[in-house]
């Protein structure tokens, strides 16, 4: 793996196979990008503050439509399969 960002969910995401390794670090990327926006909106669901994250990537100009959808992904693997799906503010907290 290039950087320690997120090492933890790096490891799941080769270990179960979800994405092609190449591919890891960038997933990590997303997930610790959004985490940090997520440190400013505690006050809101996850869910919401998935959706204003993805929104604030799409009015970004140097992000091509395929990088949203890659962060999107990772949003969803680091959520739903990662953190399997508990997403309690604290739960996001713990892996910042």
């Amino acid at each position: 793996m290039k950087e320690a960002v997120l090492p933890e969910f790096q490891k799941y995401l080769l270990s179960h196979k979800l994405v092609k390794e190449r591919n890891v670090p960038f997933y990590a990327y997303w997930a610790s990008k959004f985490l940090a926006f997520s440190n400013n909106n505690e006050e809101i669901s996850v869910e919401l503050r998935v959706n204003k994250f993805l929104d604030r990537l799409k009015k970004q100009k140097n992000i091509s439509d395929w990088q949203i959808r890659q962060g999107e992904e990772a949003l969803r693997l680091y959520i739903h399969h990662f953190l399997k799906g508990y997403t309690n503010t604290n739960a996001l907290s713990k892996l910042t």
